[in-house]
This record gives C-alpha cells, sequence and structure tokens, in this order.
C-alpha cells in the first residue's frame, strides 16, 4: 500500500505533463533556419479552422486589407469568426482562406501542417482530416476550411497542398 501512492503521483505527474505539451492553435511555421529569418515573422500562422464555414466551393479567398476583410464578413453564408483578425497588422501579414468546399458528412477538417519559399512560391502545406472508412460520422453538410495569416511580401504566387486535396494556386 506505501508503494501505491508514489506510483500513482508519478502516474498522474507525467499525464499532466503530456496534456500540457498540446500545441497553441495560433501555431507558426516556416520561419526558416537562419537567425536573421527566425526573427521575423513566420511565413504562415494558423488563426482559426472550422468544419462550417459556410464556402461551399474549394479555393482561396486572399484578403490583403482590413476592408477586404470587412467585405469578405459581410458574404451571405460565410459562418467564419474572424474578430481575432480584425487586428491584424495587414503591412506586415495578409489573410488566405483555404476552403475545402462541401462535405456531406462530417469528420472532414484542415489545418496548418507547414510553409516554405520555393523561389517567388509561398508553398502551404495543409494536414488534411477524412474519416476513417466506415467511421461512424455526423450525417450533415459541412463545410470545412482553415484561416491563415501570411506573411505579406517577398512571394507572387501561393499554392496550397496537402494528401486529398486538390492543389490550389493563387497570385497577387
Amino acid at each position: 500500500m506505501k508503494m501505491l501512492l508514489p506510483v500513482m503521483l508519478s502516474t498522474l505527474l507525467i499525464l499532466a505533463g503530456c496534456a500540457g505539451k498540446n500545441g497553441n492553435p495560433d501555431q507558426s511555421v516556416g520561419t526558416g533556419k537562419d537567425v536573421e529569418t527566425r526573427q521575423q515573422a513566420p511565413l504562415a500562422r494558423q488563426i482559426t479552422a472550422s468544419d462550417y464555414c459556410g464556402l461551399t466551393a474549394p479555393g482561396l479567398v486572399y484578403l490583403d486589407s482590413l476592408q477586404a476583410l470587412q467585405a469578405f464578413r459581410s458574404l451571405n453564408g460565410q459562418m467564419l469568426s474572424l474578430d481575432s483578425a480584425a487586428s491584424l497588422d495587414f503591412q506586415r501579414e495578409h489573410l488566405l482562406v483555404v476552403a475545402m468546399g462541401r462535405k456531406n458528412t462530417g469528420g472532414f477538417g484542415l489545418t496548418l501542417a507547414d510553409a516554405e519559399m520555393e523561389g517567388s512560391t509561398l508553398a502551404v502545406t495543409a494536414r488534411v482530416r477524412t474519416p476513417a472508412p466506415g467511421s461512424m460520422v455526423t450525417q450533415a453538410l459541412t463545410t470545412p476550411c482553415v484561416v491563415l495569416a501570411v506573411k505579406a511580401d517577398d512571394w507572387n504566387r501561393v499554392v496550397v497542398r496537402g494528401d486529398g486535396l486538390t492543389n490550389m494556386t493563387r497570385t497577387r
């Protein structure tokens, strides 16, 4: 009995440490390898993601100003909460909304996996979540998407790719 209490306390400490290591939803990727690059803004960071954003077609929406953000927020059917994006410094970062389009069930989603420069192209890799074959999912139409803050300069084309996702490209 005397050994049981220390073992239980040790187990609780280990579990608490593991639970605290889960990532922040506002994750940043693609900051580069050298010290100078790391001190700059990341190439991309995730602002939010939703399984119900309301964008029924797959594609990219590029927002480079507060006015563009306000126009996007006023679209009928758009269901994203972008309150946190209103304070974005559009001189430094722009927004990129990546939409999977309408899906017939739940279980689909997108998150930011990586971003890197390929010449003058900003290459963003999205992690695509799909339901496992035969799994139980909600029987509802969903419109998964992810909203990214991307570096505002040094690129003139963006490509978004991911396993199970059709490559999407946007030139500015």
